[in-house]
């Protein structure tokens, strides 16, 4: 393990918020947001509900059509860098529900 710690000793919700940073989908957990995310307004709220796939009938994603974005914007300028992960690129037919995936921004 990369902490060197065992087993017993593991942090298992930090492992789990981690591996959904990484876009790991763990069923009936959701995303902690970053503060500075939280903080933020935005125009895609459903991008903070912690919540990475769709489920049954509850959808957690947002779309948009061509020319749409999301935005975030605060009330004071904030001097921080963000890693920005893009939509995949969506081909011309649809994909199964399980490899539908939502646009995100992680603040670091």
């Amino acid at each position: 393990m990369r902490t060197g710690r065992s087993p017993r000793e593991l942090d298992v919700d930090g492992l789990q918020q981690e591996l959904m940073l990484d876009d790991c989908y763990i069923p009936y957990k959701t995303r902690r947001l970053s503060p500075l995310t939280a903080e933020a307004r935005t125009n895609a709220e459903v991008l903070r509900d912690g919540v990475d796939r769709n489920f049954g009938e509850e959808q957690h994603c947002w779309r948009g059509g061509k020319g749409d974005a999301i935005e975030y914007s605060f009330e004071q300028p904030r001097n921080r860098s963000c890693r920005c992960i893009p939509p995949p690129v969506v081909p011309t037919r649809r994909l199964p529900q399980s490899r539908r995936f939502p646009a995100a921004m992680y603040a670091v």
